[in-house]
């Protein structure tokens, strides 16, 4: 057999090779609970609640709004209200300039004040 065989073999049996885990209690030395424990039930175990551990983060920061502490991190609806608001906000801003044009040119017509357009009219009409 070739040496990385035998490594891998002698890691598989070092990795269920069984441990014993006993807890005492120190004021009369009373055993309290034992467990037989390997490498591979370990790594295993410890995996479990790593993964565990992340989907629980995971889970949190994107289900609650702790999402939006997060830089660079937006929120779709909130940028369709922006976007939103800003096309009405543009809307309503040409019909303010449209009305300001249309009251100042109704208040030259009022007050007789001619403006190069009109006079440009009425000499053309004559």
């Amino acid at each position: 057999m070739s040496e990385s065989g035998e490594t891998k073999r002698k890691l598989w049996e070092r990795l269920k090779d069984t441990y014993r885990i006993t807890i005492l209690d120190d004021e009369n030395l009373e055993e309290i609970g034992s467990y037989n424990v390997s490498l591979l039930n370990f790594y295993i175990f410890i995996s479990v609640i790593g993964f565990l551990l992340s989907v629980l983060v995971i889970s949190f920061i994107v289900f609650t709004p702790v999402k939006r502490l997060i830089p660079g991190y937006g929120d779709i609806t909130d940028n369709r209200k922006f976007i939103e608001i800003s096309e009405k906000v543009d809307a309503l801003e040409k019909e303010v300039a449209a009305n300001e044009l249309y009251t100042k040119g109704l208040k030259n017509l009022l007050s007789g004040a001619d403006s190069e357009k009109m006079k440009l009219l009425r000499s053309n009409h004559r």
